[in-house]
This record gives C-alpha cells, structure tokens and sequence, in this order.
C-alpha cells in the first residue's frame, strides 16, 4: 500500500492591493508584518520615490534601512543586501 505525503504550498502575496490609496492602505499592513524593513530600489531612477516611501514608513513608527542594488539583482548583490539585512535587524523587505 502506497503511502502518500501531504503538500502545503503558500503563494505570495496572500494579499495584493491595488489603485488609488493602495499604499496608505499597506501602511498600516506593513508595520503589522514588521519593524525594521529593507526599503530596497534600483538606481537614481526610484530615488525620490523612495525618499517618500521612506517618509511614509517612519511615520508609522517603523525603523527603516534604505539600500540599492548595484547591479540587477545577482548574486553579489543578494549576498551584500543579506549582509545589511542581517546586520541592521531587517525582518521585511518593501521593494521599489
């Protein structure tokens, strides 16, 4: 008699929010997840972007650490942001 081993799978995102007033709706979603997340961007491009993004989560008392990726997320650059991650407490990642 075969045996057959019970599989759970989890699809992210559980949640999606989209539309007008979709991230002051996540705003306070997020500090639920976490305290400290990784505001992450890639280049100058997402820079003011990002200033406000980093705005808007320190107004909901969150510690953030801001970061870039230098490349186009390689290996390289996954190791140094796991680094930082790691060495300033991330427990979220908020990508831009």
């Amino acid at each position: 008699m075969a045996v057959s081993a019970l599989q759970h799978h989890a699809i992210a995102p559980a949640n999606v929010l989209r539309g007008q007033g979709a991230w002051a709706e996540a705003l306070p979603l997020i500090a639920g997840l976490c305290q400290t997340p990784l505001l992450l961007g890639r280049s100058g491009a997402t820079r003011e972007l990002r200033l406000g993004l980093e705005a808007d989560l320190k107004m909901q008392g969150l510690r953030v650490v801001s970061a870039e990726l230098e490349f186009d997320c390689c290996e390289e650059d996954l190791k140094r942001l796991a680094q930082l991650s790691q060495s300033q407490g991330c427990d979220g990642v908020v990508a831009c």
